[in-house]
């Protein structure tokens, strides 16, 4: 038996909804979906639920729709109950909190295994994409065998509802790049190709064991010419 309700979501998402569309805002999406306007973990659960149905990019305040599924997603809950473990065995490695919603939410985190780790982000949120690494088809075969050898998934930074893509995916180079200085840590980023930009500067002779040990103290990478 059929949910007349998820279709008729689906129906409002395939009429008023196209990839590229900008829609004003929160508050207007709500108005094509005929929503209450929510706040707080009422909101998050709403946001949740639309991504089973299409993704989206925040640009300030506007809502940019970038993909729109061929049918719903089924629901994934993580949370399970004594009576209901279901397949929490593989879920030990979200390492992230599921009373506060932080799990939905989006920003920078870490896969880590010994002393491998990756860094990466996510503009959705942080459950989905920790579900791509574990899944069969993920690309990152490095992330799918650490996830599946015990790794742990962490969240590093989380970002406010309202922030632009752009401000995540600067914060996650900022990440890399100091986890990178760090010796004790084989960051996986480098097996992708990941390239760092260095920025060269002249100093006087005198000044270089004062400019390396600030450079030390600050976790910044760097290379002597």
């Amino acid at each position: 038996m059929q949910d007349n309700n998820i279709d008729n979501f689906y129906e409002l998402v395939k009429k008023n909804l196209a990839i590229g569309l900008i829609v004003k805002n929160y508050k207007e999406m709500c108005r094509l979906f005929n929503e209450k306007i929510k706040s707080g973990n009422s909101k998050i659960l709403q946001l949740k639920n639309w991504q089973r149905y299409f993704t989206w990019i925040n640009d300030k305040q506007k809502i940019i729709i970038k993909n729109i599924h061929n049918k719903p997603l089924p629901k994934i809950d993580l949370r399970h109950d004594g009576n209901n473990k279901g397949n929490r065995k593989d879920y030990k490695q979200f390492n992230i909190s599921t009373n506060n919603d932080d799990d939905l939410k989006k920003g920078v985190y870490k896969i880590i295994l010994d002393n491998n780790i990756y860094i990466g982000s996510t503009n959705n949120n942080f459950r989905e994409r920790f579900i791509m690494h574990m899944s069969k088809n993920n690309p990152l075969k490095h992330t799918y065998n650490m996830i599946h050898n015990g790794g742990v998934f962490e969240a590093i930074w989380i970002a406010e509802e309202d922030i632009e893509e752009s401000v995540i995916r600067k914060k996650e180079k900022e990440y890399i790049e100091y986890y990178i200085g760090l010796s004790e840590w084989n960051v996986i980023n480098l097996r992708y190709g990941y390239k760092i930009k260095y920025s060269n500067i002249k100093i006087k002779k005198n000044d270089y064991n004062t400019v390396i040990s600030l450079l030390q103290d600050n976790n910044i990478y760097y290379k002597v010419n």
